[in-house]
């Protein structure tokens, strides 16, 4: 299972993953500072734990630019909240961070066979919009747990295609992909968000935003 091959999180490493996402979310860097302010913890303790975690990538002044399939730097498929723009390290990151972060985003990322745009809209309890409606997701199962190399071996395998035809040639190359439907790739998505983040449905843990604005 995809959940198994990410880092275990206790209560408050959840707590501190879900503002690390929120935070990022609103478009800017985010230092170990801001963390703690948010959760009214020890800056130092907030360093720490960050530095424990694999896949935080950071800025030369050691704020978080790229957290866990959301980041700052241009990547193919873009994030747009509101007037923002961020990005996705692949197709299925952008299934499953709008209910971390509690928001509605657009999505925008293309076929990498064909070029052709995707476009969504997916809210934090389901997908509102679909364009084209055949739009499939390439999936790879995780050989090893993730660690700074996920993008490389995994998230460079998990692509929009705009139909299950567009995305034949690209799955002949890579013939330990499969496909998912949106619709799978959205619930497989909340399955491991409930697994690794029981926090998100406990009361007084879960985000502001939780539910469709």
């Amino acid at each position: 299972m995809l959940a198994n091959a990410m880092w275990p999180l206790a209560g408050q490493e959840q707590d501190l993953a879900l503002t690390a996402y929120r935070q990022l979310a609103t478009g800017a860097p985010v230092s170990a500072r801001t963390l703690a302010t948010a959760l009214s913890r020890d800056e130092r303790e907030i360093a720490e734990a960050l530095d424990r975690w694999t896949g935080v990538f950071r800025d030369d002044d050691g704020a978080i630019i790229s957290f866990w399939g959301l980041a700052l730097p241009q990547m193919a498929n873009r994030i747009r909240i509101d007037d923002r723009t961020l990005h996705a390290w692949c197709a299925w990151d952008t299934l499953f961070i709008p209910e971390l972060i509690g928001q509605r985003v657009q999505v925008e990322s293309q076929s990498p066979v064909s070029g052709e745009p995707v476009h969504l809209t997916v809210a934090p309890s389901r997908v509102e919009e679909v364009v084209p409606e055949e739009t499939v997701v390439s999936m790879l199962a995780p050989d090893a747990d993730f660690d700074d190399t996920v993008v490389l071996r995994f998230c460079h395998f998990v692509h929009f295609f705009t139909s299950a035809q567009d995305a034949r040639p690209w799955l002949a190359a890579h013939p330990k992909t499969f496909l998912l439907s949106v619709s799978e790739a959205f619930e497989l998505g909340q399955q491991v968000v409930a697994a690794k983040f029981p926090a998100l449905s406990s009361d007084g843990h879960a985000p502001e935003r939780r539910r469709d604005a």
